[in-house]
């Protein structure tokens, strides 16, 4: 396969997964109770109830430790969208860094992931949750790809 053909979906795959980890980071539906107009919502960084919002400032530990990891998670994926731009100059050793960024970043929301549902333990989980295992397990799969696009 050409280089540049591999690299653009490089690209494209590592930022569909870098967008939604941020998505599911940033938004406050990661537990959801009620339904229309009384329906209540918990992010990382805000709870919502009523149409209304405010931001979680003092978070409970494991939130702390979720946050660090997606926002290790965030800066791993960016790592590896550089380690891409950076092999159209010189591509030696691109896939072995791209893979490894790309590893740490799913690991790091494994453990965001793990560490939110052993806490919680809540039977009504948003749509941002869903996103991070997405995210964590989408991590994996494209590291996967970058490692076989190489060989």
């Amino acid at each position: 396969m050409q280089l540049k053909v591999a690299l653009s979906v490089e690209i494209i795959l590592t930022l569909t997964v870098l967008i939604l980890t941020i998505v599911s980071e940033a938004t406050s539906s990661w537990v959801v109770s009620g339904s229309g107009v009384g329906e209540t919502s918990l992010g990382l960084w805000q709870s919502c109830a009523n149409g209304r919002c405010f931001a979680i400032t003092d978070a409970p530990p494991f939130f702390e430790a979720v946050r660090a990891m997606s926002i290790l998670a965030i800066i791993s994926q960016a790592l590896a969208l550089f380690a891409i731009g950076y092999a159209f100059k010189d591509p030696k050793y691109h896939p072995k860094m791209c893979t490894s960024f790309l590893s740490m970043a799913g690991l790091f929301m494994v453990i965001a992931m793990a560490v939110f549902t052993g806490k919680a333990r809540l039977s009504s989980y948003g749509y941002s949750y869903v996103l991070g295992w997405v995210s964590a397990v989408a991590n994996g799969l494209v590291s996967i790809v970058v490692g076989c696009l190489h060989r």
